[in-house]
């Protein structure tokens, strides 16, 4: 499964979804060179002035019939000229060829590209060929989420000729759940930094346990004043009438580990939001952030009544404080 890292995007009016799609292969390459490209032996046949390998003796009298000064030899060598990175190099090369709204991923697969020049490209490449050669173990188990990646941005290319007008849907697995929560996270980071009260934080390690062995870690929380005020926590999946027991169960461990007694599930959909009141003071809202949309003008209205939507949330739970104290 390809997993978005952990570093947001920014949003702004210029973003589409292929430029996020591509930004996710950039990072995954900087993973793969952090830890290292993996390397494989490699068999060269070359006519050489001394012995190294195994010698070539058919080869050697067809060459060197008449030279005291080659032999023609077979060796292995250690090298990352190895099919897994052959693609990888080929994509950054085919995608390079593009257009993006983002300026800057011209420039960064270029880069990435120039790192490996020790790699040759494949030519000619065959998609289907070339993914079905590569068998994964342990040792090269990581580079599945790339080469994932690699095989849905080249599918629709004309260059694997074999295999033009007959090809199918591949799988590609994106952690959705994640990517919906980072899409929040960054709208809400975007459309309410305007109020300098406000603070909006992802992932905030709470413990469930006085000891501090039973880490939580909350999609979301919000501050005003520095003070936690409403955790969301954000749910990728169709709204069935009521929560599962699991969404809201989760949540209220949330409160009761932090305090914080006003929650929210976001879900995807056009449900009008509503709220329950649990026990031990909890509130639990139910928000919906609609994502079908025709057209940006669309969307961007949606995205703005969700914002609206919590925005009138937090200025009720800001009132509902100032009257108590």
């Amino acid at each position: 499964m390809t997993i978005i890292s952990d570093d947001y995007f920014e949003l702004s009016e210029e973003t589409n979804y292929y430029d996020i799609i591509v930004v996710f292969f950039l990072k995954e390459i900087e993973k793969l060179l952090f830890r290292g490209l993996n390397t494989g032996y490699k068999i060269y046949d070359d006519n050489l002035s001394c012995v190294r390998g195994k010698i070539l003796f058919k080869e050697h009298l067809n060459n060197n019939y008449n030279r005291n000064d080659k032999i023609f030899c077979s060796y292995s060598e250690l090298t990352t000229d190895i099919l897994e990175n052959k693609i990888i190099k080929y994509t950054l090369y085919y995608l390079s060829q593009g257009y993006y709204l983002d300026n800057t991923i011209g420039s960064k697969l270029l880069n990435y590209y120039n790192r490996l020049d020790q790699i040759n490209l494949l030519t000619p490449i065959s998609l289907s060929d070339s993914f079905k050669l590569i068998e994964y173990t342990p040792l090269n188990e990581h580079y599945r989420p790339i080469l994932t990646l690699c095989e849905m941005l080249l599918k629709d290319s004309s260059l694997d000729e074999e295999t033009l007008g007959k090809k199918t849907a591949i799988s590609f697995l994106v952690d959705m759940n994640l990517l919906f929560e980072k899409f929040v996270v960054n709208l809400l980071k975007e459309k309410l930094k305007s109020d300098s009260k406000l603070n909006i934080e992802e992932q905030r390690r709470e413990y469930a346990d006085i000891f501090q062995k039973l880490g939580l870690d909350l999609d979301i929380v919000i501050s005003y004043n520095k003070t936690a005020v409403l955790i969301l926590d954000t749910k990728y999946k169709e709204f069935k009438d009521k929560p599962d027991r699991y969404d809201y169960g989760q949540l209220i461990i949330y409160s009761n580990s932090t305090g914080v007694k006003d929650n929210g599930l976001i879900y995807p959909g056009n449900t009008i939001n509503y709220y329950y009141v649990l026990h031990q003071g909890i509130k639990l809202n139910i928000l919906f952030l609609d994502l079908q949309c025709g057209n940006k003008y669309e969307f961007e209205t949606k995205c703005n009544n969700f914002i609206n939507s919590i925005n009138s949330l937090i200025k009720s739970i800001i009132e509902k404080k100032n009257k108590n104290n």
